[in-house]
C-alpha cells in the first residue's frame, strides 16, 4: 500500500486556494460596476483565502512526490 505525502497534498491545497481567490476577483469587479453593497465581502474572503493559500503553498513549496 503506497504511503500518502499529505506534505503535496498541502502543497496542492495552497496552489487551489490560490486560485480559487482571482476566481472570486470576478464577483467583486461586477460587485463594483452595478453598484453592489457585497463588494467589500467579496475581497475579504479573497484576501483570506489568498493568505491561506499562500501560506500553505509557501510552507510546502519545497515538497516533491517520489
Amino acid at each position: 500500500m503506497p504511503k500518502i505525502n499529505f506534505h503535496v497534498i498541502l502543497k496542492f491545497i495552497g496552489i487551489l486556494l490560490c486560485m480559487e481567490s482571482i476566481f472570486m476577483l470576478v464577483p467583486f469587479v461586477v460587485a463594483l460596476i452595478y453598484g453592489e453593497g457585497d463588494a467589500p465581502a467579496f475581497i475579504k474572503s479573497a484576501s483570506i483565502t489568498a493568505i491561506v493559500g499562500g501560506i500553505l503553498f509557501y510552507i510546502f513549496r519545497n515538497s516533491v512526490t517520489t
